[in-house]
């Protein structure tokens, strides 16, 4: 949309639209186009970069809880079940050897930073040497997830298959809590494996 345009539109003067306009184009959200019309001077057009998609309103949520409503009235719920445990077994086969040979509060930094790039707004506590909180802030999925309670298993069972040890789930959001919370906690000094990020084949423990 040119100056004139959006002034119109919003209900400001063409100084306001420009200063906004310099302050998004700054932060890489809108980009200038200078667009030649058949009558008058060139005007120049504000159009939007792809990095402002994520900004604009997204139905990814419902489409997926639709389809998987669907896969489960085709082929029953196990079906569900089971793409939840494909998921999270390729999760677990692409990056489980990029953790290789880290300590284990690199791996749970590393994994957070997965977790946020995913939208989980992740963040890390150390209590001490052994005992670290991973807190997701946000539920990327969470529509999903208040649905089939199957995502939020494979979610902690992916946790532990990533990081190798002890992984306790202490405050879950679709149960009500403000976040999501999870207790990770190192084995005893000696007792880890040489490759302690191969996935255990242990259950993963729950206290929600």
């Amino acid at each position: 949309m040119s100056v004139e345009e959006l002034t119109r539109e919003l209900g400001i003067t063409s100084v306001g639209v420009r200063r906004h306009m310099q302050a998004l184009e700054r932060d890489g959200l809108v980009a200038t186009v200078l667009e030649r019309r058949p009558k008058g001077r060139p005007t120049m057009i504000y159009r939007v970069t792809p990095d402002a998609d994520a900004y604009f309103p997204k139905g990814y949520d419902r489409l997926a809880t639709a389809l998987l409503g669907l896969i489960a009235e085709m082929d029953g719920p196990a079906k569900v079940s089971a793409l939840f445990r494909l998921r999270r077994d390729h999760l677990i086969e692409e990056t489980a050897p990029r953790l290789r040979g880290m300590p284990l509060e690199e791996r749970v930094q590393f994994v957070a930073g997965l977790l946020s790039a995913d939208g989980y707004m992740a963040e890390v506590e150390r209590l001490d040497e052994r005992t670290f909180v991973l807190r997701a802030l946000n539920c990327a999925i969470s529509r999903v997830a208040q649905k089939y309670q199957q995502a939020c298993l494979c979610e902690l069972e992916l946790l532990q298959g990533l990081l190798g040890v002890q992984v306790e789930r202490r405050q879950h959001l679709v149960q009500g809590d403000s976040h999501c919370s999870y207790v990770i906690t190192a084995a005893p000094s000696g007792a880890e494996s040489a490759d302690e990020t191969e996935r255990p084949e242990s259950t993963v423990s729950s206290l929600s």
